[in-house]
């Protein structure tokens, strides 16, 4: 922030510099004519600060609203605006935030499996990696079997159209057991050449027999090239649970009063 402050003075003095340097090239400025020419800048100045302190407060209010609706619908209380956004000394931290996440915006979660894994363990895995927005991979399948596959998928309880068929990704993150997590800084780009192996994007690797969330929550904490990857994942895998859980509970919610 202190920064950000620095710059705005610096753009000021400047801009109060090219002033005098007008008035000069009219016959000499005079303490007059700068202390004039600050005057005007800070009035400016003044008058920008006055216009988004009327726009923080609009969202002040609108965020209250919003916080308001939510309750009512059953979604529980918003947290409130931090203080240093309502004041606005941490837009500039916001703006950050803002560009951190428009850099993750190419960032994949991947989730290697295959259908020797246990039927249960292999549909929650997949299942998870949907509502975390990951993409579950597998390796690929015999051309002479497709009815064999397609028959094995559907006894797990899976869709064929919820699972990429890509040997590139496991060749790229040098992947020989399953499940294994991947937090990537961006997706895997095939590579032209019959068989050659693509480049591995910047990320982070988890193989274990445990839960996505388990995964997600290691690869955020202890990740080094792609942990905002695998933070984003996490955040989303809780915000469709809780979806899923609010929809379950209406849904199975007491009768009415009139239903016998």
């Amino acid at each position: 922030m202190r920064l950000f402050r620095l710059g705005i003075l610096s753009g000021l003095l400047g801009l109060v510099a090219f002033g005098a340097v007008a008035v000069a090239q009219e016959g000499g400025p005079t303490f007059s004519d700068v202390e004039a020419a600050w005057n005007r800048l800070v009035q400016e100045r003044q008058a920008v600060a006055s216009g988004m302190a009327a726009n923080l407060d609009a969202v002040s209010q609108n965020a209250d609203r919003l916080r308001e609706d939510l309750a009512a619908e059953g979604f529980g209380n918003p947290p409130e605006l931090p203080a240093d956004i309502l004041d606005g000394t941490g837009l500039e931290d916001s703006y950050r935030a803002l560009m951190d996440g428009e850099r993750h915006r190419d960032g994949r979660v991947y989730v290697l499996v295959s259908l020797s894994m246990p039927d249960a363990a292999l549909k929650q895995l997949v299942d998870d990696a949907h509502r975390s927005m990951a993409v579950p991979v597998m390796r690929g399948f015999d051309p002479g079997k497709y009815g064999e596959f397609s028959r094995r998928l559907q006894k797990a309880g899976l869709a064929e159209g919820g699972i990429i068929i890509d040997p590139n990704v496991f060749k790229a993150f040098g992947v020989e057991a399953v499940p294994t997590f991947i937090a990537s800084s961006q997706g895997v780009v095939p590579c032209r050449d019959l068989g050659c192996t693509p480049v591995a994007p910047p990320h982070d690797k988890l193989s274990g027999n445990i839960t996505m969330q388990a995964a997600l929550e290691i690869l955020a904490r202890e990740g080094r090239d792609a942990p905002g990857i695998a933070n984003q994942a996490l955040r989303q895998l809780g915000w469709s649970r809780d979806l899923e859980r609010r929809g379950e509970t209406k849904a199975t919610g007491p009768p009415a009063d009139d239903e016998p």
